[in-house]
């Protein structure tokens, strides 16, 4: 058995930007049990973002023998000069060298997080390619002093040393001198013990890997190091290399794969002795062997699972407070609405309920609107019996993320951007109006917005979860308040990472295949779009009984003229091949993100998370979405307009003026004028397009839960031939005797069948 050192995944693809591996997570991991290798170890190009959903399937995955994987990544290491000197030449003067870290541990994973961190912080642009070097003084200063956590060794013919014996076999003899500083200071930098030569397999014809191969040997001799040998896997196995072929010539067009990548895929034991035994003898083969296993034998388990970590405000940015207790009347009578106005909590929930308390004093006691202060205690009490449960189950305070929230809205109004009244389940939260994170005030709705609708451990401990809109004009700024807030190491945008469907599956297989554009635009076109989504291949080859669908046989026959089409595609379907980032998420933490995840930018250049949204929260980070709506722009311009033409007043501040004219709590929804003009405004927000427009004039919204229910109802499809839901609740509306009508009909109909 051995270990292989050197395995890429599908999230290469996403990294690079271009086509490169199609090897899926899952598929990679089970096919090197399959095999019989010992474990694997999954080291994509400057690259982490694989690492979780790796960790996870190998935990849940059956295994009746010893396997290990490890996470690692394939780092481009140059020199800091270097890399200037590329920057300012504006072209490749010296290579991005490839060089291979396998983390053994927790703490190893740590270091290699902070290196990939340094390598995409510093990335740019370069003909079209995003460059990110790792600098020889980065691993100095984040490993060079707790050596024996990362395992380092020689990568492919893309690595310094591999070039630099080529250069030193072809008579460059002072070559030599490098490679001897080379091999130096990985053994002085990551210890002897952590240090490994790699070689290839090849076929006699690669002249260079074969000439690598063999100066290894001298090498290891000469340093006294070992060699591992790895297959640097691009694809599962040797009769999936025409796969591979095809999606990286859909991106090229006709190019050379086939030498280059003729051994890069997974092999077991015996098929790689074959290659190797072209240059080796079988007493060399099995100490390498072993050398991989010593490898093997050091990999501990990852602990990198964490209980969510809510964002704190930084104590030192935390204002001066002091709880007055205006409620301590009803603390006895409600036992959970004292419980954060003690000084048992922690400050930040004292800070919280100091906000409460302010906030009730404010909106509830001070109400223009008489408010009964005791139902108003009670739902707190509700609600904060909720907190503490939650808080207990995940081990953390939910009150704070609150706090932090409400701060967020802040530095919103702040940048001079108008904060909306909010959607969804947060509505529900009293606590949330009362800290002006939403502007409804849920108590009057009674049963129409419950609490238990935004939290109740009964459906699990679950952190909250609140959309807030503001200005999209404004976004980059709002982030950036939010980062010189809470600190530049403790915020991050969340990346997202993007597959093949079943369309562009078959896409990028016509292309790599050869097959012309318009057949294959013809062939897409037969994939069927129910409701939105597009059916999968399979459902298109096999049908699916339980989604009532039938094979496509005009779509069968079709791609039956192609030979291998039907593989390709079916192999590249959800591939992960792009990123990008979350449209509103951000994650916000209380240390600097490197402890728990790490960074990396979007092919636009924005430093984002290395690990999609289900990840990050895996790792325990918190995310917040802030909404951007040009309809949150037009209302600022409207208010501009008016203050321009004097028709309302500026009150010192953008909120204060806000909060006197257009806040929910001013507007008087009795009014029917305001409802008369709604059909009328060239602009609603989610009633902007002709069929909601339609809705508008059909259902005439009257309340708050008119408007509600005609956007619910818009949401919602009919069967063909049959009146749509929109259609019927108009109808019933205008008439309330057909609804009757139509009940009764219907118990009629119960009463006969029964």
């Amino acid at each position: 058995m051995y270990f292989n050192n050197h395995v890429h995944d599908e999230y290469s693809n996403a990294a690079l930007g271009f086509p490169d591996v199609v090897n899926k997570v899952e598929d990679v991991i089970q096919k090197a049990y399959d095999l019989g290798l010992s474990g694997i170890a999954i080291t994509n190009h400057e690259c982490v973002s694989s690492h979780i959903k790796a960790l996870q399937y190998y935990e849940r995955m059956k295994k009746d023998r010893p396997f290990k994987i490890a996470l690692g990544n394939e780092i481009y290491l140059m020199d800091e000069s270097e890399d200037k000197e590329n920057r300012e030449e504006k072209r490749t003067v010296y290579p991005y060298y490839h060089f291979i870290l396998t983390a053994l541990d927790t703490l190893g994973h740590k270091q290699i997080r902070e290196l990939s961190t340094k390598a995409w912080k510093r990335a740019y642009f370069s003909r079209g390619l995003m460059r990110t070097p790792t600098y020889y003084s980065d691993i100095e200063e984040v490993i060079g002093q707790e050596k024996g956590h990362v395992i380092a060794s020689t990568a492919c013919l893309g690595s310094f040393l591999d070039k630099m014996i080529l250069q030193w076999k072809s008579g460059d003899t002072p070559t030599k001198l490098a490679i001897h500083s080379f091999i130096t200071w990985c053994i002085d930098t990551f210890g002897k013990d952590n240090f490994f030569l790699e070689i290839q397999p090849c076929y006699e014809d690669n002249v260079e890997q074969m000439t690598v191969n063999a100066a290894m040997k001298e090498l290891s001799k000469a340093y006294k190091l070992g060699i591992i040998p790895t297959t640097d896997a691009h694809y599962l196995t040797k009769d999936m290399a025409f796969v591979h072929k095809t999606y990286l010539n859909s991106k090229e067009g006709e190019r050379e794969v086939d030498k280059f990548y003729a051994t890069t895929y997974l092999m077991d034991e015996e098929e790689l002795r074959t290659f190797l035994k072209l240059q080796f003898s079988i007493e060399e083969i099995d100490e390498m062997y072993k050398n991989t296993l010593l490898i093997w034998d050091r990999i501990t388990e990852y602990d990198l699972q964490h209980n969510p970590i809510i964002p704190q405000i930084p104590e030192e940015k935390l204002p001066q407070f002091k709880i007055r207790h205006l409620f301590k009347e009803w603390y006895s009578k409600y036992p959970n609405f004292a419980f954060y106005s003690t000084n048992e909590g922690t400050l930040h929930e004292q800070y919280f309920f100091y906000q409460i308390e302010k906030g009730f004093e404010k909106k509830v006691c001070n109400s223009v609107k008489p408010k009964n202060i005791e139902q108003y205690i009670a739902r707190l009490d509700e609600e904060f019996e909720q907190f503490r449960l939650i808080s207990e189950a995940l081990g953390t305070s939910i009150p704070c993320y609150f706090s932090s929230m409400s701060q967020i809205i802040d530095i919103i109004w702040n940048i001079g951007s108008l904060v909306m009244p909010g959607r969804g389940s947060a509505g529900a939260c009293l606590s949330c109006y009362l800290l002006d994170i939403t502007q409804i005030d849920p108590v009057p709705f009674g049963d129409y917005m419950p609490f238990w609708r935004f939290l109740n451990v009964q459906r699990g401990a679950e952190l909250p979860d609140i959309d807030t809109d503001s200005e999209s004009s404004k976004k980059n700024e709002i982030v950036q308040g939010v980062i010189d807030f809470f600190g530049e190491d403790r915020v991050l945008s969340i990346a997202t990472f993007s597959a093949l469907t079943s369309k562009t599956a078959i896409e990028k297989s016509c292309k790599g295949l050869g097959i012309n554009n318009d057949t294959a635009n013809y062939i897409k076109a037969m994939i069927p779009i129910e409701r939105g989504f597009t059916w999968s291949l399979k459902d298109c080859f096999e049908g699916d009984v339980e989604k009532q669908r039938k094979p496509i046989q005009t779509f069968i026959n079709e791609v039956n003229k192609y030979p291998k089409l039907k593989e390709c595609a079916l192999a590249l379907e959800g591939l992960i091949t792009g990123r990008s980032t979350h449209a509103a998420g951000i994650l916000i933490g209380n240390e600097p993100y490197t402890n728990f995840i790490a960074a990396m930018r979007s092919p636009k250049g924005d430093l984002c998370s290395c690990y999609d949204l289900i990840d990050c929260e895996y790792c325990g980070e918190i995310k917040f979405d802030l909404l951007k709506t040009n309809a949150t722009d037009k209302i600022h311009t409207t208010l501009d307009l008016l203050l321009k033409d004097n028709l309302i007043e500026w009150q010192g501040s953008l909120k204060n003026t806000y909060e006197k004219y257009i806040h929910p709590d001013v507007l008087d929804y009795e009014n029917p004028k305001m409802w008369d003009i709604i059909r009328n405004i060239y602009s609603v927000f989610q009633f902007d397009t002709n069929v909601s427009v339609r809705a508008l004039n059909a259902t005439h919204p009257k309340s708050v839960m008119d408007l509600s229910a005609t956007n619910n109802l818009l949401r919602l499809m009919s069967q063909p031939g049959q009146e749509s839901p929109l259609d019927k609740y108009a109808r019933f509306k205008n008439n309330i005797n057909e609804w009757y009508s139509e009940m009764e009909m219907g118990f009629l109909k119960m009463n006969k069948n029964a």
